[in-house]
This record gives C-alpha cells, structure tokens and sequence, in this order.
C-alpha cells in the first residue's frame, strides 16, 4: 500500500501546475460499510478524456505527460491497481478537469466483492 501513496503522491508532485503556481495536493479519507475510501486530488495539469481508458494499462503515458515529463515508466497507477487488486479493492480516476482525483477502496472485510 505503501506503493501506492507513494505512485500517486509523486504523479501529483511532477506533474502539478506548469505555470509555477503553488502545489496543491489533497489526501482525504472517508468509509462506509464495507469499505475505507481515500482521494488523492491535485490540480496539476489534468487527466484528457482520450486517455483516461488507457490510464491503468501497462507503459501507457499520456502524450502531454510524456512530453513534460520525459522520466517515467508507465507503471505506476499499473502497479497501483494491481496492489488495491490483490487486496479486494479497487482504483478510479474522476472525469476530466481539475481538481484531478483518485479514489482508492479497501475493503474492511476480505469477504466483501466488488
């Protein structure tokens, strides 16, 4: 899990705002019955629509990210899902524009299905 922050934590640092404006970063938890819910929101450069299905596949960077941040490997939000996976849970992404937000779920129980 320890991953996972880290994975989402460092994207929302490397690509926050272009202009130099300040760095915003939320990390906001939350439950219901079955479930810890936390949100990872930033308002950095955005996620496009065309790259959101693509998003959590393997090596997969989106062109503007590629093009500001040339260092990377494409595995990270890969590597995220597959962690909350293995523990029951899951990982979404908000729909295009800013604040741009992860919400992470992890089941309280192992016996809860998605």
């Amino acid at each position: 899990m320890r991953q996972v922050f880290n994975n989402l934590i460092v994207n929302a640092i490397k690509y926050g705002p272009e202009s130099g404006g300040p760095l915003r970063v939320e990390i906001v938890t939350g439950e219901d019955d079955e479930y810890f819910f936390i949100y990872v929101r930033d308002w950095g450069m955005g996620i496009r629509e065309q790259d959101q299905e693509q998003l959590f596949v393997q090596y997969f960077r989106a062109p503007p990210a590629e093009d500001r941040v040339p260092t990377g490997s494409g595995l990270g939000l890969t590597v995220a899902r597959r962690v909350l996976e293995a523990h029951q849970g899951w990982i979404d992404v908000s729909e295009p524009g800013n604040p741009t937000e992860f919400k992470l779920a992890v089941p309280k129980s192992r016996r809860v299905k998605r």
